[in-house]
Protein backbone atom coordinates (compact mmCIF):
# COMPACT_ATOMS: atom_id res chain seq x y z
CA UNK A 1 0.00 0.00 0.00
CA UNK A 2 1.38 3.30 -1.23
CA UNK A 3 0.43 6.60 0.84
CA UNK A 4 -0.73 7.73 -2.80
CA UNK A 5 -3.50 4.59 -2.83
CA UNK A 6 -5.00 5.74 0.61
CA UNK A 7 -4.77 8.98 0.21
CA UNK A 8 -6.87 8.40 -3.66
CA UNK A 9 -9.68 6.50 -1.77
CA UNK A 10 -9.77 9.19 0.76
CA UNK A 11 -10.33 11.83 -1.34
CA UNK A 12 -12.94 9.35 -3.64
CA UNK A 13 -14.44 9.04 -0.52
CA UNK A 14 -14.45 12.73 0.11
CA UNK A 15 -15.56 13.51 -3.51
CA UNK A 16 -18.59 10.60 -2.70
CA UNK A 17 -19.80 12.63 0.11
CA UNK A 18 -19.78 15.60 -1.58
CA UNK A 19 -22.47 14.05 -3.85
CA UNK A 20 -24.59 12.40 -1.52
CA UNK A 21 -24.68 16.05 0.83
CA UNK A 22 -25.94 17.81 -2.86
CA UNK A 23 -28.44 15.11 -4.10
CA UNK A 24 -30.20 15.15 -0.48
CA UNK A 25 -30.05 19.12 -0.50
CA UNK A 26 -31.80 18.77 -3.70
CA UNK A 27 -33.86 16.55 -2.66
CA UNK A 28 -35.19 18.47 0.16
CA UNK A 29 -35.33 21.78 -1.86
CA UNK A 30 -37.23 20.80 -5.28
CA UNK A 31 -40.86 20.64 -5.05
CA UNK A 32 -41.61 18.14 -7.62
CA UNK A 33 -41.78 14.39 -6.67
CA UNK A 34 -40.16 12.79 -9.10
CA UNK A 35 -37.36 14.90 -8.88
CA UNK A 36 -37.20 14.83 -4.95
CA UNK A 37 -37.18 10.81 -5.96
CA UNK A 38 -34.15 10.87 -8.28
CA UNK A 39 -32.43 12.79 -6.01
CA UNK A 40 -32.77 10.55 -3.58
CA UNK A 41 -32.14 7.43 -4.98
CA UNK A 42 -28.80 9.15 -6.28
CA UNK A 43 -28.03 10.24 -2.44
CA UNK A 44 -28.31 6.52 -1.75
CA UNK A 45 -26.13 5.05 -4.68
CA UNK A 46 -23.81 8.04 -3.16
CA UNK A 47 -23.83 6.83 0.35
CA UNK A 48 -23.23 3.18 -1.36
CA UNK A 49 -20.36 4.00 -3.09
CA UNK A 50 -18.62 5.52 0.39
CA UNK A 51 -19.29 2.30 2.06
CA UNK A 52 -17.63 0.92 -1.39
CA UNK A 53 -14.80 3.25 -1.39
CA UNK A 54 -14.07 2.82 2.68
CA UNK A 55 -14.23 -1.48 2.59
CA UNK A 56 -11.58 -0.82 -0.33
CA UNK A 57 -9.80 1.59 2.15
CA UNK A 58 -9.81 -0.19 5.11
CA UNK A 59 -8.36 -3.06 3.25
CA UNK A 60 -5.25 -1.28 2.05
CA UNK A 61 -4.70 0.03 5.50
CA UNK A 62 -5.00 -3.37 7.26
CA UNK A 63 -3.92 -5.98 5.04
CA UNK A 64 -2.52 -3.45 1.69
CA UNK A 65 -4.41 -5.08 -0.56
CA UNK A 66 -7.21 -4.20 -2.76
CA UNK A 67 -10.70 -5.91 -1.09
CA UNK A 68 -11.89 -8.53 -3.63
CA UNK A 69 -15.63 -8.96 -4.69
CA UNK A 70 -18.27 -8.32 -6.62
CA UNK A 71 -20.01 -4.71 -6.45
CA UNK A 72 -23.33 -5.24 -6.70
CA UNK A 73 -25.50 -3.29 -8.80
CA UNK A 74 -27.55 0.01 -7.45
CA UNK A 75 -31.16 0.18 -7.44
CA UNK A 76 -30.21 2.68 -10.18
CA UNK A 77 -28.74 0.22 -12.34
CA UNK A 78 -31.54 -2.19 -11.53
CA UNK A 79 -34.42 0.01 -12.50
CA UNK A 80 -33.08 1.94 -14.99
CA UNK A 81 -33.94 -0.63 -18.13
CA UNK A 82 -37.72 -0.71 -17.02
CA UNK A 83 -38.23 3.31 -17.14
CA UNK A 84 -38.92 4.86 -20.65
CA UNK A 85 -38.72 8.53 -21.09
CA UNK A 86 -42.10 8.62 -21.91
CA UNK A 87 -43.03 7.75 -18.31
CA UNK A 88 -41.50 10.31 -16.88
CA UNK A 89 -43.08 13.41 -16.52
CA UNK A 90 -42.10 16.30 -15.09
CA UNK A 91 -43.45 19.42 -13.63
CA UNK A 92 -43.57 22.03 -10.89
CA UNK A 93 -40.11 24.08 -9.96
CA UNK A 94 -38.59 23.38 -13.72
CA UNK A 95 -35.86 26.11 -13.52
CA UNK A 96 -35.05 24.77 -10.03
CA UNK A 97 -34.88 21.79 -10.83
CA UNK A 98 -32.96 22.87 -13.82
CA UNK A 99 -30.43 24.42 -12.08
CA UNK A 100 -29.96 21.07 -9.85
CA UNK A 101 -29.60 18.86 -12.95
CA UNK A 102 -26.57 21.12 -14.08
CA UNK A 103 -24.70 21.28 -11.24
CA UNK A 104 -25.24 17.22 -10.49
CA UNK A 105 -23.99 16.85 -14.03
CA UNK A 106 -20.84 18.42 -13.14
CA UNK A 107 -20.43 16.83 -10.16
CA UNK A 108 -21.09 12.88 -11.75
CA UNK A 109 -18.76 14.48 -15.10
CA UNK A 110 -15.73 15.51 -12.09
CA UNK A 111 -16.36 12.09 -10.63
CA UNK A 112 -15.76 10.16 -13.74
CA UNK A 113 -12.91 12.21 -14.89
CA UNK A 114 -11.26 11.56 -10.92
CA UNK A 115 -12.24 7.89 -11.40
CA UNK A 116 -10.91 7.41 -15.10
CA UNK A 117 -7.51 9.07 -13.80
CA UNK A 118 -6.76 6.79 -11.05
CA UNK A 119 -7.52 3.83 -13.99
CA UNK A 120 -4.94 5.10 -16.03
CA UNK A 121 -2.50 6.23 -12.58
CA UNK A 122 -3.02 2.45 -11.28
CA UNK A 123 -1.00 -0.99 -12.03
CA UNK A 124 -2.81 -2.85 -9.64
CA UNK A 125 -6.01 -5.13 -11.60
CA UNK A 126 -8.06 -4.96 -8.54
CA UNK A 127 -7.68 -0.92 -8.31
CA UNK A 128 -8.33 -0.70 -12.38
CA UNK A 129 -11.52 -2.82 -11.91
CA UNK A 130 -12.74 -1.02 -8.51
CA UNK A 131 -12.50 2.64 -10.79
CA UNK A 132 -13.78 0.80 -13.42
CA UNK A 133 -17.17 -0.15 -11.83
CA UNK A 134 -17.34 3.08 -10.29
CA UNK A 135 -16.95 5.03 -13.67
CA UNK A 136 -19.25 3.00 -15.02
CA UNK A 137 -22.16 3.56 -11.84
CA UNK A 138 -21.30 7.62 -12.36
CA UNK A 139 -22.18 7.52 -16.01
CA UNK A 140 -25.00 5.97 -15.52
CA UNK A 141 -26.36 8.43 -13.23
CA UNK A 142 -25.08 11.28 -15.51
CA UNK A 143 -27.13 9.98 -18.21
CA UNK A 144 -30.02 9.67 -16.03
CA UNK A 145 -29.94 13.30 -15.00
CA UNK A 146 -28.91 14.23 -18.64
CA UNK A 147 -31.96 12.56 -19.53
CA UNK A 148 -34.12 14.10 -16.45
CA UNK A 149 -32.91 17.54 -18.18
CA UNK A 150 -33.82 17.03 -21.81
CA UNK A 151 -37.25 16.05 -21.03
CA UNK A 152 -37.55 18.95 -18.73
CA UNK A 153 -36.39 20.93 -20.95
CA UNK A 154 -39.02 20.65 -23.50
CA UNK A 155 -42.14 20.64 -21.40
Amino acid sequence: MSKNTVEILKMAIQMEKAGLRTYLKFAKDTNDEIGKNLFITLAGDELDHVDILEEHLESQVENRTWKNGQIEESLIQKIIPKISKDEIKIKGEEIEQRDALRIALQQEKDSIDFYTRQIEETDDPAAKDLFQKLVEMEELHYKIQEAELWIISRI
